[in-house]
């Protein structure tokens, strides 16, 4: 997942799982413990990682875009 709105392109790279069609992963900015079973995924990030209007983009393993998402 790719922060294409900032400079820097923060970007988090889930761990191996599979995602079932029409299901739903969530990652939070702070620290925590990723629970796969869930989709529920920690970033340990100290700062601010999104804002309103910042384009996310999820790509698969060979970088080929998946989804996007603008940030509310």
């Amino acid at each position: 997942m790719t922060n294409e709105s900032r400079t820097d392109r923060l970007t988090y790279t889930f761990p191996a799982f599979t995602l079932p069609a029409y299901d739903t992963a969530f990652l939070d900015t702070a620290e925590g413990v990723d629970d796969l079973s869930y989709g529920d995924f920690y970033w340990g990030q100290d700062a601010v990682a999104w804002t309103s209007g910042d384009l996310a983009v999820l790509r698969d393993a060979k970088g080929a875009e998946i989804d996007t998402y603008v940030v509310e």
